[in-house]
């Protein structure tokens, strides 16, 4: 992850740092929940707050409108408005860099570079409006963040820099196609050049001493014996994208395999190829990698992906063009914008001490608590860590329907863990009654 500032940046932000105000806004103190959550809402009318707090340079104020949150989990709304009267452009609004800090006696930073992905080292977040009329006018953003230690009661400052105004493809039938030609830059890229091949047996062993599950299981067997070097090859991928090039492509053990390179942090993809004439005929699909992985560069300056697709000859790629699902950047306003707040809402956990002896793969753990709030559930087990640190829990209401959940996270040690899940949506916590961790059910009474 990048630093926030360099010595350019530092200097910029003398000149140019955000004005922090206070809003009086005249409206329904729980309509952003409302918004997001609909009749739902109601279970964080206790939990939550409403700073209205914002941050004002070049033309974009952004405000804190609501925050709801338990001990270690938090909820923020954050509008965006043009002051010059302009509406933003595209559907979706992007940043170099989004973080928010926690004030201890040790600094914690949640970094996100959520132009990246859409969840990260403790937060996950959306556009909530970016297919609204409104979004033009202003923006939406949702940002959820867990973390091990306690928020409630802390105080702590969210750090914007750069907004990105951008279009997102609104489905997958709206892949860019590269110009590229795959055919002619792999004949005329490997001519004369002797490709650096290198064993890739750690990587085998490493992912079949950890499979944990089908997903895994399908990696590892996937995982190339031998693996490209980058070159610096270098060919810009999309005539609309900055910073995303082909840094090599050749086949290796009967494979295509293909290096790039990201400059553009914001745009790492794995490259697809479509086949160039669109047919009823299954052989001509669009072919996905069988095999991805990300690495950082160790300047940090560069990232590279690697792929593996399930293509033998040279002569195959005569039917295929590259193309990626990516973000067309329309306008990027340059600052840091700054948000101090304070997680003052008020804490409505539900502690509940069970002892509850259970099995995991034949050891035998003990769940001693949980504690649930409207927006997560928090597990405590003691008894050998399963599953390598992770359990599957699900939830359920007195009618017997599951609640879903989203986003985890796990502290562990040899023979302790703590487990946190956040929900979908807001709950009821009075509702939940029943929760099964790895098939053993246990019934929660209030």
């Amino acid at each position: 992850m990048r630093k926030i500032f360099n010595i350019k940046s530092i200097i910029t932000v003398f000149l140019t740092m955000a004005v922090l105000t206070t809003s009086v806004y005249a409206l329904d103190k729980n309509e952003a929940f409302k918004d997001l959550f609909d009749n739902k809402s109601q279970y964080l009318e206790e939990s939550s707050t409403h700073p209205q707090r914002s941050a004002q340079l070049n033309g974009i104020k952004a405000t804190l409108v609501s925050m709801a949150g338990d001990e270690k989990n938090a909820y923020f709304v954050i509008d965006f408005e043009n002051t010059n009267g302009r509406e933003f452009k595209g559907n979706n609004i992007a940043f170099e860099q989004f973080q928010i800090k926690i004030n201890r006696p040790k600094f914690v930073w949640f970094n996100q570079n959520i132009g990246v992905e859409n969840s990260g080292s403790g937060m996950s977040w959306r556009v909530v409006n970016s297919e609204d009329e409104d979004f033009g006018k202003k923006p939406r953003l949702f940002v959820v963040m867990s973390e091990n230690d306690k928020i409630a009661g802390e105080t702590g400052e969210i750090v914007i820099e750069n907004i990105i105004e951008e279009l997102n493809p609104v489905s997958l039938d709206n892949l860019s196609r590269s110009k590229l030609d795959l055919y002619k830059l792999y004949t005329e890229s490997t001519a004369n050049y002797k490709q650096t091949i290198v064993d890739n047996s750690e990587e085998i062993k490493w992912a079949n001493e950890n499979k944990e599950d089908m997903y895994q299981t399908e990696y590892a067997n996937n995982i190339p014996s031998h693996k490209l070097q980058p070159r610096g090859l270098d060919r810009q991928m999309f005539e609309d994208l900055d910073g995303v090039f082909i840094d090599n492509i050749a086949f290796v053990d009967g494979k295509l395999h293909i290096v790039t390179r990201f400059i553009n942090q914001r745009q790492s993809f794995g490259p697809t190829l479509s086949s160039k004439v669109q047919s009823k005929d299954s052989s001509q699909t669009d072919i996905n990698p069988i095999y991805n992985i990300f690495e950082s560069a160790s300047n940090q300056d560069s990232s590279y992906g690697y792929y593996v697709y399930d293509i033998s000859t040279p002569e195959e790629l005569k039917k295929y063009d590259l193309s990626g699902w990516y973000s067309k950047e329309l306008n990027k306003t340059q600052g840091v914008w700054k948000i101090a707040f304070d997680a003052n809402y008020k804490v409505t956990n539900k502690k509940i001490k069970l002892d509850e002896k259970i099995k995991i793969d034949d050891e035998e753990s003990i769940v001693e608590s949980v504690s649930i709030s409207p927006i997560s559930i928090e597990l405590n087990l003691n008894g050998k860590n399963p599953n390598n640190g992770y359990v599957n829990l699900k939830v359920f209401d007195k009618s017997g329907s599951e609640i879903f959940l989203s986003g985890g996270s796990n502290m562990s040690s040899k023979t302790k863990a703590t487990y946190v899940w956040t929900f979908m949506e807001p709950v009821d916590i009075n509702a939940i009654n029943k929760i099964a961790i790895e098939g053993n059910e246990i019934i929660l009474k209030n």
